[in-house]
């Protein structure tokens, strides 16, 4: 009946939101399991790590990471960092792969780290730990977001990497750019143009120092974090 009086009037049945959100949550683990199962068989392990016990993800002999929202480089950097505490104990086999959502509905493998030898992960996370202390006495030269954004491009698309920074800062269309966020304010100004990082020396060593170990690892090309 209630389907019937709503008809043609915008209006949607009683729950008929929760079944559509339930609906559309079933196709994202569906695809989400579909690329696990080509990629081959999962398993969970509990890992004893210098912070704490965590819940790993495996599959086959790659360490997996599900990311359910798209991939930003939050989610690169706490992924790379326990790709290299992983390493550092000698359990990644193969290697590190990130999975993360490409639409609405669609996942994809987003990338993959090969395997880091236990001495090589040991001198990743030492210099790690030393840009992280230098961060507690003054703001480190890069916002994560576009950062990594230029950084990727310098790779993938060297002639448009300034560009995708200026872009990914400013913003464009509805997208609000990143030096908007309160925390890029306080620690760069209120209004802080792309040209101060780009024309920066400091923030191109820093650029460097930060991302070139998880570019240098990649199996795979990446997608920049537009």
């Amino acid at each position: 009946f209630w389907e019937k009086a709503t008809l043609g009037t915008g209006r949607l049945p009683p729950k008929s939101a929760s079944i559509i959100e339930t609906d559309l949550l079933e196709r994202r683990w569906e695809n989400i399991f579909k690329i696990i199962n080509q990629i081959g068989r999962f398993q969970k392990q509990l890992i004893d790590l210098e912070s704490g016990s965590i819940e790993c993800l495996w599959v086959d002999d790659y360490h997996l990471i599900i990311e359910i929202g798209r991939l930003k480089a939050k989610s690169i950097m706490k992924g790379w960092l326990l790709h290299l505490e992983l390493c550092s104990k000698g359990l990644v086999p193969k290697g590190t792969i990130i999975i993360a959502r490409k639409s609405s509905d669609e996942y994809q493998e987003t990338l993959r780290w090969n395997s880091i030898t236990t001495t090589q992960a040991k001198i990743y996370l030492e210099n790690l730990k030393a840009l992280v202390v230098q961060g507690y006495s003054e703001c480190w030269p890069i916002p994560p977001e576009s950062g990594w954004a230029l950084a990727i491009s310098q790779r993938d698309s060297p002639e448009k990497a300034n560009e995708i920074f200026e872009r990914k800062w400013n913003g464009q269309f509805n997208v609000e750019g990143e030096k908007h966020k309160l925390t890029m304010k306080l620690c760069f100004g209120d209004n802080c143009k792309a040209s101060v990082f780009l024309q920066n020396h400091s923030f191109q060593k820093a650029l460097l120092l930060l991302y070139e170990p998880i570019i240098k690892n990649l199996h795979t090309p990446s997608k920049s974090a537009e």
